[in-house]
């Protein structure tokens, strides 16, 4: 379930609560980690899980042996929410399909994901003052059995829902959350 908090001193303002997985290091991060890799599904940023659940499962199937759960709380603006509201789902469809056919046009082929995303983050999500955006990575039950998002296939309801982050400017706090978690040898 996705979680918001407000401040005593204000609360006007929400704050989303988000879960950002590495693996355990011998000195903790004080800030989250930027994902640069040409293949981040969302492009270059800050990957945040809005449950927990999912925290643990990246932790487990990605970060071997052990990792670390942080905590965050991000300012409850400029986020695109391609999720729950239909009308930024709309904008990402939008734009992605925009920078798909301009770099068609461009370069007479289709394009790679990284390109894709960089023409995202320079032409578009930075002119609509865009700092993240929350989308669901459409899971599917593991072929071990161990995770099951649905007893009846296809219907998967649970939505793992990531969020990129592409400034830090709206993280309010980061911290260790759960530290150390092994990884238990069924999983």
């Amino acid at each position: 379930m996705i979680k918001y908090v407000t401040k005593k001193s204000d609360p006007t303002q929400r704050y989303l609560v988000v879960f950002h997985t590495q693996e355990a290091r011998d000195e903790k991060l004080s800030m989250p980690l930027k994902c640069r890799r040409s293949d981040a599904w969302l492009g270059e940023g800050f990957y945040f899980w809005l449950e927990e659940e999912f925290a643990h499962y990246w932790g487990s199937d990605s970060k071997k042996p052990i990792y670390c759960i942080y905590k965050g709380y991000l300012l409850d603006k400029n986020i695109l929410d391609a999720t729950f509201s239909s009308k930024g789902y709309f904008l990402f469809v939008q734009h992605i399909d925009k920078a798909i056919e301009h770099i068609k046009r461009t370069y007479g082929r289709s394009p790679s994901l990284a390109e894709v995303h960089a023409y995202l983050a320079d032409k578009i999500w930075h002119g609509l003052n865009i700092k993240g955006i929350i989308y669901d990575d459409l899971p599917k039950n593991s072929r071990s059995g161990e995770r099951i998002y649905s007893e009846i296939k296809p219907l998967y309801y649970k939505k793992r829902i990531q969020l990129v982050l592409f400034d830090l400017d709206i993280l309010e706090k980061f911290e260790i959350y759960q530290d150390n978690q092994e990884v238990k040898e069924n999983e």
